[in-house]
């Protein structure tokens, strides 16, 4: 399996060290992205990370100024939105009609 993780900073790692490791155990393509390095803890535990499992590697985002900072965030926001969308048109939410307005 081969799995795309964004991350804002590398801090978020420890959130996910488990899974991470455990998917490099499993031989699965794991490849983060970040967007700024963090401390420089967070970085070595990230590097033996992908020392100890070479199926995982890492990638600092290029946001430079042709591309854009804001095209990013904008792309983020409308993923977020179209899960919202998706979640809310579960049947639980059929009587939430103030909150599908919202998001629909």
């Amino acid at each position: 399996m081969e799995l795309l993780f964004f991350m804002r900073t590398l801090g978020f790692e420890r959130n996910f060290h488990n899974v991470l490791k455990e998917l490099g155990r499993r031989g699965h393509r794991v490849r983060i992205v970040y967007e700024k390095e963090g401390y420089f803890a967070e970085r070595r535990v990230l590097r033996e990370l992908s020392l100890e499992h070479p199926s995982i590697t890492m990638d600092q985002l290029n946001l430079n100024k042709a591309s854009g900072k804001k095209s990013y965030y904008s792309l983020a926001g409308n993923i977020r939105s179209a899960i919202d969308y998706l979640h809310y048109l579960d049947e639980q939410y059929e009587e939430a009609l103030p909150v599908r307005h919202r998001v629909m």
